[in-house]
């Protein structure tokens, strides 16, 4: 016999329905993110594949990013609050 969650079932094939009911309320729990999802470029070689390294924002006139943390290092988007602080100590902004 085999117990799952509780409730003992006689065979594999009958404990299996309550796990594949369970997957399928996940899934449709999650959903699809549609509008609030950042969309991943495409893959230049194949379409259906997102391209990890690139974003493209769906902002007509652009798109603000918010509560941007400082960047720490070459490979970080700086914020406002830095890029002013570099430009007063070079005697701009």
């Amino acid at each position: 016999s085999y117990t799952i969650s509780g409730v003992t079932f006689s065979n594999v094939a009958s404990a299996f329905t309550p796990v594949d009911n369970a997957l399928a309320d996940l899934v449709g729990g999650i959903g699809d993110p549609g509008e609030f999802a950042v969309p991943y470029n495409a893959s230049v070689d194949d379409p259906d594949t997102p391209d990890f390294s690139r974003i493209a924002l769906r902002g007509t006139d652009g798109t603000v990013i918010g509560n941007v943390a400082a960047g720490a290092n070459a490979r970080e988007a700086v914020n406002v609050g830095q890029l002013t602080s570099a430009l007063d100590a070079l005697g701009g902004g």
